[in-house]
């Protein structure tokens, strides 16, 4: 044998049954637990949720899942480098999962003007400002 992909199995706490939830052909990368007993796992630059004896592909197909993590409610958020966004599923108490998805994309519009002329907008401590066609962010501290 010239290489070997790890599995992923679960050990009932009551019986020991052991269980491969992940296939042979599987190359998992990293795998949480979630705390009612789903698996959340990065295998084939995809993201999956193991739920019930059923896979369920999270990311969808788009791959380049930069990160993942899972929370104390059941929740794995994961952003995609492709997407800009910041993506969450929930199990839901039948099989399948409910996805919701954060829009991280910065949307502004820049305004031509003379070298010496700019926009600026007051929020809080911080100006922000548009000078020469060219984004600039200035911190003003007391």
């Amino acid at each position: 044998m010239d290489s070997w992909n790890p599995r992923i199995y679960r050990r009932a706490k009551t019986t020991s049954e052991i269980m491969a939830l992940t296939q042979e052909n599987e190359s998992v990368n990293y795998f949480l637990a979630l705390p009612i007993g789903e698996v959340a796992y990065y295998s084939n630059s995809e993201l999956w949720m193991w739920q019930n004896g059923t896979t369920i592909d999270l990311s969808s197909g788009d791959g380049h899942v930069d990160f993942f993590a899972i929370d104390t409610k059941n929740t794995v958020m994961w952003g995609e480098w492709n997407t800009r966004g910041v993506w969450f599923a929930q199990p839901l108490p039948a099989d399948g999962v409910e996805k919701a998805t954060l829009d991280t994309n910065l949307k502004f519009s820049l305004i031509p003007f003379s070298k010496r002329e700019f926009l600026s907008q007051k929020r809080g401590s911080i100006d922000y400002a548009v000078e020469s066609g060219r984004p600039s962010l200035e911190s003003k501290f007391p």
